[in-house]
């Protein structure tokens, strides 16, 4: 074993934390947008604090779709008179399509403030939400979605470009346990923490020594976590264990199938992806995958999009006049050659399916959002070209997808969906720069 990767000696496990249950005493005057809790304020409002010393206990998410953070003034889903927001808003997009402020609530259902106001939320998975407020000393809400009830998480997730351009800042394992890169402080070095959520209460811990700056991850299923730094790539083992990979690594990525592939330079400057497997007694073994890509991928320039049956790789190259889609399979198959599709300046991308969306500049440099068949390359409009300016975006299973943009004619951002069959609605009008892009539930 590199003794540099023992999982944690006793001085780190001194450091454990664990979670506590009662959360940064706050208050609220909360104003929702509609009479759901038997409010009567408009749209738009923000959070503000009074007297009131209440703590909160859960987060209204229940009836949720998506999430995103904005501020500003707003004219609501269906073209209300304009409220100013003075701070940052958590909104929700609800299961019957409503924009509305997301309310936070005591131990009794109370609506009460929040400590601070949100900066980022992220989607960790199926069973929970993090909430962030204000900056990295802010508190950090850990969110079931089921019933929206609340932890605080000890050390906040640094917001930092996660290995590819939409690389998840928070990852899991199979077991619910968090992994995430936490820095005290800009002097001190990034270490990548782990969260575990399967106990009878949570705990913190790192899992990382202080000795070295963890610049990105990627976490499998099985609990297996292949990191680096600024002169090594390294693997820790579910049973903390570790090891050095001893090649190159230029990228390295978590599959569908639950596999942690790499890259590393072959022949002639081509690329060469790698599977690992940790065997049973926690031996790694190294095979090649089937892949389409030839050229060398670099991370910080590129999308991961996982699909059906493979994980597609969006790369823009150095000449930035075309993206290269390549595909990654986990089962043996005659791999089709990369497609090149006529696009650049990519602002945003998701997928879901066999599709891929990318909202990005064509040759003619006009502002486009279009869905691409990830098995044959053809590929249509899904919004108007030259409408809109596209700054997130996200797909659903059903074929729709939600997108934040601003009006190329007018300047004012909208929140709308666009449905499997090209229905455009839109949402939510407003004249603020939205504050974080939007999150799917």
């Amino acid at each position: 074993m590199d003794t540099h990767l023992a999982f944690f000696d006793s001085t780190t496990y001194n450091r454990l934390t664990c979670m506590k249950h009662s959360i940064v005493q706050s208050v609220i005057c909360f104003f929702s947008c509609i009479t759901l809790f038997s409010c009567a304020n408009p749209a738009g409002s923000s959070y503000s604090a009074d007297s009131d010393t209440r703590s909160v206990a859960k987060i209204d998410i229940a009836d949720a779709q998506m999430l995103f953070i904005s501020s500003g003034t707003s004219t609501g889903s269906e073209g209300r008179s304009a409220q100013t927001s003075q701070t940052p808003v958590l909104y929700k997009l609800t299961t019957s399509g409503e924009v509305e402020p997301v309310s936070f609530l005591d131990s009794s259902d109370n609506a009460v403030s929040p400590a601070g106001t949100p900066v980022t939320v992220y989607n960790v998975n199926k069973t929970y939400i993090i909430v962030c407020m204000g900056k990295n000393s802010g508190t950090v809400y850990l969110v079931r979605k089921t019933d929206g009830s609340v932890n605080t998480l000890t050390a906040a997730p640094d917001a930092i470009q996660n290995g590819f351009i939409n690389g998840r800042i928070i990852q899991t394992d199979a077991s619910g346990s968090l992994y995430f890169i936490h820095s005290d402080s800009a002097a001190l070095p990034a270490r990548l923490y782990k969260t575990v959520t399967s106990s009878t209460r949570l705990m913190t811990i790192p899992v990382t020594p202080e000795s070295v700056s963890v610049k990105g991850f990627t976490a499998a299923p099985d609990g297996t976590v292949m990191y680096h730094t600024a002169e090594h790539t390294y693997i820790l083992k579910a049973n903390g264990t570790g090891e050095t990979l001893s090649e190159t690594c230029t990228a390295y990525w978590t599959a569908p199938d639950g596999s942690i592939y790499y890259q590393t330079a072959g022949a002639d400057d081509k690329a060469n992806i790698m599977r690992l497997t940790i065997q049973q007694d926690y031996t790694s073994s190294f095979t090649a995958a089937d892949t389409s890509i030839a050229e060398q991928i670099t991370m910080e320039s590129a999308w991961l999009l996982p699909l059906v049956d493979k994980l597609a790789i969006a790369s823009v190259p150095d000449a930035q006049d075309h993206i290269s889609l390549h595909t990654v399979y986990s089962t043996e198959k005659t791999v089709p050659a990369a497609i090149s599709l006529p696009l650049q300046h990519v602002t945003a991308a998701a997928s879901s399916g066999t599709y891929c969306y990318f909202a990005a500049k064509d040759k003619n440099d006009t502002s486009v959002a279009v869905r691409v068949n990830a098995d044959n390359g053809q590929y249509d409009n899904v919004l108007p070209p030259g409408a809109y300016d596209v700054l997130s975006l996200t797909s659903a299973d059903d074929g729709s997808i939600t997108f934040r943009a601003k009006r190329i004619n007018g300047g004012t951002y909208v929140l709308g969906t666009v449905s499997a069959t090209g229905t455009l609605t839109i949402l939510k009008e407003d004249t603020s720069l939205p504050d974080a892009a939007l999150l799917q539930l």
